[in-house]
């Protein structure tokens, strides 16, 4: 937000409802959604010395979807979303 303050010059403040009506409207937000092919990493602890699989969008329960989810909100803000945003607030 403080590209999108600088911008435009004044303080936005709280700026949800800004930025889901932009991105309702089809803004320039970068969505985050599941990979096309699941990722899977092996870890080890060096502290506990356990070694898990872990399957990368798979919490137990929150998952990446296009549009607006649990995790990640509307996306991560581009600076064109965030001027988009400073227009409309």
């Amino acid at each position: 937000m403080a590209v999108a303050q600088a911008t435009a010059n004044k303080v936005i403040g709280f700026a949800n409802p800004a930025i889901y009506d932009t991105a309702a409207a089809g803004g320039a937000e970068h969505d985050v959604a599941p990979p096309a092919n699941p990722v899977s990493v092996a870890f080890s602890s060096t502290v506990s010395g356990n070694t898990y699989l872990v399957g990368m969008d798979h919490d137990s329960s929150l998952a990446t979807a296009p549009g607006y989810d649990d995790v990640t909100g509307v996306g991560s803000m581009t600076e064109a979303f965030a001027q988009q945003v400073a227009a409309a607030h």
